[in-house]
């Protein structure tokens, strides 16, 4: 399975992530009660770019947002590959629950979407060890595969 992405040079990085030091963690955090020790924007969903070789790689939570845009009405399906743990929401509803301290798994969750722009939230924690996360989605037409960067943008 291959995965490639296209994205123009002049396009703005759509994706805003914040990423937090938490000692001890086995579960996602209440982030609310967090501040950020690095935050940024990046092209995807991607756990690679957040957490640059400058920042702490094991004891960290990272959030990510950005409106996805839904070109055909209908029932989408979100992924998240992760360990360690990961949920993803859409408009502020949870649709995938993959949390805990665990290695590479993958969960699934489904949602009607209309057309336009979404808010799509992906929280993830590397507690220590490997870590690995992909955000993926399937619709309409849409096979499965990770959210394309040309579809992700930084405001509705």
């Amino acid at each position: 399975e291959g995965n490639f992405r296209i994205v123009s040079k002049t396009k703005q990085d759509p994706v805003k992530f914040e990423v937090f030091e938490v000692s001890g963690i086995e579960k996602l955090p209440d982030f609310t009660t967090l501040n950020p020790a690095h935050e940024g924007y990046v092209t995807e969903f991607s756990h690679k770019q957040a957490l640059s070789e400058d920042m702490p790689q094991e004891q960290v939570a990272v959030v990510f947002e950005s409106y996805l845009e839904v070109t055909e009405e209908g029932t989408y399906i979100f992924f998240t590959n992760s360990d360690d743990g990961s949920k993803l929401y859409v408009n502020g509803t949870e649709i995938v629950n993959n949390d805990g301290d665990h290695g590479v798994m993958e969960r699934s969750g489904s949602l009607e979407l209309s057309e336009g722009r979404h808010l799509v939230r992906v929280e993830f924690f590397n507690g220590g060890g490997g870590y690995h996360l992909d955000v993926k989605y399937s619709g309409p037409n849409t096979p499965k595969q990770i959210i394309p960067a040309d579809r992700l943008f930084r405001e509705k």
